[in-house]
């Protein structure tokens, strides 16, 4: 019977870095038959292309604010500026 090569290796041989030979009629490897191991595959990453990324709105957009805002005189802005007196 022909062998077949698979297109990934199985965890085994991905270990080993040997190419992974599988018989039509067998769950195996012929590697793993060998070594009395367990054939197992690990799942493919997904191959193309990334999705696009949204467009995250800008600071501006977020945090709207008028820098032209006149302040009433009982409306306190927010200032680092502090004066203490002392009595």
């Amino acid at each position: 019977m022909p062998r077949k090569h698979s297109t990934h290796a199985c965890a085994g041989c991905a270990m080993a870095k040997r190419r992974c030979i599988s018989m039509p009629s067998e769950t195996k490897c012929v590697r793993c038959q060998n070594h009395k191991e367990i054939c197992t595959f690990k799942p493919q990453k997904k191959r193309g292309p990334k999705p696009k990324r949204v467009e995250s709105p800008s600071v501006e957009e977020t945090f709207s604010f008028n820098l032209n805002y006149k302040f009433l005189p009982d409306e306190a802005p927010i200032s680092f500026e502090f004066q203490y007196e002392l009595n």
